[in-house]
């Protein structure tokens, strides 16, 4: 918190009377990326999205890779993170697995 004096404020510049109220920590409002405005505690229009320097991880499809890219790099486009063929060959092992296991379980019930 902030002590102004009356008579300080009463007495200032009416373009001085923001700055005297502003309680100099980080703005707390949300701009439409999710993450605080970055500017200073002020009244008005916060930060624009491309303005947004937050790190933000995002992943391919199969969420295999991961990447760290900033906000305001990502936040007008799409994804950025593409599977690979590390990934397609993943999931092809897993899809072959998955087979396996059904022909396994069907083998059991006829066995039975």
């Amino acid at each position: 918190n902030k002590f102004v004096k009356c008579h300080e404020y009463s007495t200032c510049p009416p373009e001085k009377m923001e700055e005297m109220l502003c309680c100099t920590d980080q703005c707390p409002k949300l701009i439409s990326c999710g993450h605080r405005c970055s500017k200073v505690c002020h009244s008005g229009a916060c930060s624009p999205i491309d303005q947004c320097k937050k790190k933000v991880r995002l992943t391919c499809a199969c969420k295999r890779k991961k990447e760290e890219f900033r906000c305001f790099n990502v936040n007008a486009v799409e994804n950025p993170v593409k599977c690979d063929d590390e990934c397609r060959e993943a999931k092809k092992v897993e899809e072959q697995a998955s087979k396996k296991k059904q022909v396994e379980a069907v083998e059991d019930i006829y066995n039975k």
